[in-house]
């Protein structure tokens, strides 16, 4: 291998991590948004019902 194809096995496989911990931070922050926005949304629908009750 050339010190060329070395350095671009490198740069890809670095390339390949970044967007690997890029798509895990995304991930992460959508499935905490959607439990954030079904626990309010569960916790409204109890003040809801709970109006009904009363």
């Amino acid at each position: 291998m050339t010190k060329i194809q070395i350095y671009s096995d490198v740069s890809l496989s670095a390339l390949e991590d970044i967007g690997s911990i890029v798509f895990d931070r995304i991930s992460t922050a959508l499935n905490v948004a959607r439990f954030n926005f079904l626990s309010c949304k569960k916790y409204f629908l109890y003040k809801i019902i709970d109006k009904f009750d009363t």
